[in-house]
């Protein structure tokens, strides 16, 4: 019931990113498909994309409300995972069952991470890559208006950061300090059980 749960969270997470980043795809097409040739159209398709924009961004804004807590738990729980079983690993005396049990928990928690953080990269890469098509569309030596509306659009677009609980950026590069994290609070871990036991 859990894995359910996590997974069907983490799935609808996916989905919902993964129509974040096609509508910015295509917002960078039509940025793309601006050209001089056809002069009378240039502004009215930049109101369209500018205007399509905004309302991908809102959405963007309403999936950082909405899973910005969401994600903060299974963050969490994947480093208290991590921690356990590294230590169960550590000190369990080589049984093969326990072993393997322990391979497949970790396997399962770290492609729950790099799921997430994954999707929240890219997301993250789809929303730099407007400012980059507005800089690659043909506005060199359009109507001045149009230039200060490209060079507007340049300035003021934003990559895009998800987090986890308002805390966590949710990037490729968390999985790293997710990992580096473990390590801490094993080796803590570990000093406390051997000073235990050295009481004992």
């Amino acid at each position: 019931m859990l894995g359910t749960t996590l997974f069907a969270v983490m799935g609808l997470y996916v989905a919902l990113v993964s129509i974040g980043c096609t509508q910015l795809e295509k917002i960078q097409a039509a940025l793309m498909d601006i050209n001089q040739q056809r002069l009378p159209e240039m502004q009215t398709s930049l109101v369209q994309c500018v205007k399509h924009h905004q309302h991908v961004l809102r959405y963007m804004k309403e999936l950082e409300t909405t899973f910005s807590p969401v994600l903060f738990g299974p963050f969490l729980s994947v480093v208290a995972a991590l921690c356990f079983t590294a230590y169960t690993a550590i000190r369990i005396g080589g049984k093969f069952v326990e072993i393997i049990q322990i391979f497949i928990i970790t396997a399962a928690m770290m492609f729950q991470l790099q799921a997430v953080c994954w999707f929240g990269t890219e997301l993250n890469k789809q929303s730099g890559r407007v400012r980059d098509a507005a800089f690659g569309s043909d506005w060199v030596g359009a109507p001045v208006a149009f230039q200060r509306s490209i060079r507007f659009i340049i300035s003021v677009t934003k990559d895009f950061t998800l987090t986890a609980g308002k805390v966590i950026p949710v990037y490729q590069s968390t999985v790293m300090v997710v990992l580096n994290e473990t390590y801490r609070f094993l080796m803590v871990l570990l000093n406390f059980v051997d000073k235990s036991s050295e009481v004992q």
